[in-house]
């Protein structure tokens, strides 16, 4: 019997292949746009790019395919990433 104990991470949080994180605005991003990037699980910077668009305060946004691997899939498949954004 093989058991694997997940342990809870400081930034990720996983749903299945699906990841949820946060991510801190000013008012100035919040309202001009931003463009940020954030280290993921693997230490790939993942690029954040919003411009000339307003984020509300826990406003989510879906990144696609930036989520956990499926394994069993075909092919290179990944969940998504869900990012809540928080205006400070």
């Amino acid at each position: 019997i093989v058991v694997i104990k997940q342990e809870p991470h400081q930034y990720f949080e996983r749903e299945g292949d699906n990841i949820r994180t946060a991510v801190d605005l000013n008012l100035k991003q919040a309202l001009l746009g931003y463009d940020l990037n954030i280290e993921h699980l693997d230490k790939q910077l993942v690029n954040l790019k919003h411009l000339d668009q307003v984020t509300q305060h826990h406003q989510v946004r879906k990144y696609k395919s930036k989520g956990m691997p499926k394994y069993g899939k075909r092919g290179n498949k990944y969940g998504d990433m869900f990012i809540e954004y928080r205006v400070q």
